[in-house]
């Protein structure tokens, strides 16, 4: 019986079966006793592959969210249009505009710094497409006050589309507005350079760019560089027949004269803006014009023409609502009325401090104490006056202004009397 089994066919084969595996097993205990080198390999080659499947996964995980805000920034596109055709709750807008920036919690900085998105994008439109919008975005921060985020905007577009002069010139214009004259500079010399090298922009953007980069210019010290810009800015603007921006441009020429002590220049240009301005029917330029021209009266000693220039200006300003020039109008109108004696029309710094501080312009806040303390010294109130000056070299301490040291020396001369 025993033996009919072994020499069955069945048996046979399963012998053959029996010691092929047990010949497969031996080689493999080999393997693995002599060759470990190979089994580490194959272990190395599987945490690649493993690894690479997850780094593909985060990859399609990146694209995805992408995608999603990519969406989303379309969505601010609708809100802005909504708002520039009639929406008059502009706030109500801008909350819009970052929810939608915000929906699916996608923070878009997450993925801007990302050099697979940047490679992935960087082949279709949809960077030169999402700078557009963080630009729009940035103008509409803007147009409600919040320049910290209009500027963050504005840097996320330039990083997005960094040949765009537009957004540089968005960037050098806030810059400027926010007094960060360094960087104003930067960017604005950025967007120029950019149009010099054939990206094209509308002429009158470029104008106006120009005269920002004078004024930041001029701001700095940089006379000669400022005055170069303004004959620019005037030379396209001429051009292009646009009346505002030629009495900007001539404004800021005798500007640069004024600082120089080239009074008749000065007046001159000043007296170019003007009329160029009231053929506009632009208040805010002929107040602007009235003013400029009422300090160089007051600096050529001619206090009835001063004075008269000095009150059209504190009237426009009035009218317009503009705070800021109400200010300087009035101030110089008080210091007026000081040098000539009129001390009861010189109370109008008082008037003039309410302004600054509603304001919170430091600058403007010290100058009228000063103002105020100089006044009072000269009706004979001492105490009065060191209190005030007192409070200005407190504000110019904060500024690091070399006024402070002056203040303090008179202090200290009128303590000793």
């Amino acid at each position: 019986m025993l033996e009919s089994i072994q020499q069955s066919p069945f048996f046979q084969w399963a012998s053959v079966i029996a010691v092929f595996c047990g010949v497969v097993g031996f080689l493999y205990l080999l393997r693995d006793r002599y060759f470990p080198s190979n089994n580490k390999a194959v272990n190395r080659y599987r945490k690649k592959l493993e690894r690479s499947k997850a780094s593909n996964k985060k990859l399609n995980k990146l694209l995805d969210d992408s995608k999603q805000l990519i969406q989303s920034v379309e969505h601010i596109l609708e809100t802005l249009t909504f708002a520039a055709h009639g929406d008059s709750n502009m706030a109500s807008a801008l909350r819009r505009a970052r929810v939608a920036l915000a929906r699916g919690d996608v923070e878009p900085l997450k993925f801007l710094g990302s050099r697979q998105l940047k490679r992935q994008i960087s082949n279709r439109a949809d960077a030169a497409m999402l700078a557009r919008r963080y630009l729009e975005l940035s103008h509409l921060e803007a147009a409600q006050g919040n320049f910290d985020l209009a500027i963050d905007n504005a840097n996320k577009a330039s990083e997005l589309a960094p040949d765009n002069p537009s957004i540089w010139f968005q960037l050098g214009k806030l810059y400027l507005r926010t007094e960060q004259n360094p960087d104003a500079k930067r960017a604005l010399s950025r967007g120029i350079s950019l149009t010099n090298n054939g990206n094209a922009v509308e002429p009158i953007d470029l104008s106006k760019a120009y005269f920002r980069l004078g004024t930041v210019q001029r701001n700095l010290g940089e006379l000669d560089q400022a005055i170069k810009c303004f004959k620019k800015t005037l030379a396209i603007s001429t051009d292009q027949g646009d009346k505002d921006l030629m009495a900007a441009a001539y404004g800021g020429i005798g500007g640069i004269h004024d600082s120089r002590g080239q009074l008749d220049q000065a007046m001159v240009y000043f007296k170019k803006a003007l009329v160029i301005s009231t053929d506009q029917v632009d208040k805010g330029n002929i107040a602007e014009m009235h003013r400029s021209i009422s300090l160089v009266h007051y600096a050529q000693g001619e206090m009835d023409d001063a004075q008269s220039f000095s009150e059209k200006a504190l009237a426009l300003y009035t009218e317009l609502g503009n705070m800021r020039g109400m200010a300087s109008a009035s101030c110089s109108l008080g210091e007026m009325h000081r040098a000539q004696g009129e001390m009861d029309d010189a109370q109008s710094f008082s008037e003039t401090l309410a302004l600054y501080e509603k304001l919170e312009n430091k600058m403007g806040m010290a100058t009228s104490h000063r103002h105020i303390g100089n006044l009072m010294k000269n009706t004979g109130n001492t105490d009065k006056a060191i209190s005030s000056w007192q409070k200005a070299a407190d504000l110019y301490h904060q500024l690091d202004s070399p006024k402070e040291m002056q203040l303090r020396d008179l202090i200290n001369r009128c303590k000793q009397l």
